[in-house]
C-alpha cells in the first residue's frame, strides 16, 4: 500500500505495522505496541479472544487501502490529547470492504502508539 507523503505518514505507517502484525497472526506483538490505556482495557487473554473471534474469522488479507485519517483531541474515556484516527478499507478472504479503524495516540514520551482498534462491516 502506498501512503501519500505528509506529516502524518510516519504515524500512518505505525498504524499499518499494527494491522500487519494482525495479518501475520501475531496479536500479542501487536498488543505490545499499544498504549498502557489499551493494555489496561484489554489484557493479553481477552485481546487474543477478541482477535480470534472478531478479526481472525475473516481469514487472510487480500487488499488494504488507506481510506482516510483525521486528528481529534479525545478518545473514549482516555485523557484528552492528540489522536490520529486512521481508517483502512480492507478486503479479507471471507469478507470484502471491512473498515478497520486504528486510533493512534501521541504518548507522554512523544511516541505514537495504538490506543484503539475497531472493525466495522460495510
Amino acid at each position: 500500500m502506498i501512503i501519500p507523503d505528509s506529516t502524518q505518514k510516519p504515524i500512518i505507517e505505525k498504524a499499518m505495522q499494527f494491522v500487519t502484525l494482525l495479518d501475520q497472526q501475531q496479536p500479542l506483538k501487536a498488543w505490545a505496541a499499544t498504549t498502557r490505556y489499551f493494555q489496561r482495557q484489554l489484557p493479553p487473554k481477552p485481546w487474543q479472544l477478541i482477535y480470534r473471534d472478531q478479526r481472525q474469522r475473516f481469514g487472510g488479507t487480500i487488499d488494504r487501502q488507506l481510506a482516510g485519517y483525521r486528528f481529534t483531541s479525545s478518545f473514549e474515556k482516555a485523557l484528552d490529547g492528540l489522536y490520529l484516527q486512521v481508517r483502512f478499507k480492507t478486503d479479507f478472504e471471507t469478507r470484502a470492504e471491512v473498515s478497520e479503524q486504528v486510533t493512534m495516540y501521541k504518548d507522554f514520551d512523544g511516541r505514537w502508539r495504538v490506543i484503539g482498534y475497531l472493525l466495522e462491516l460495510n
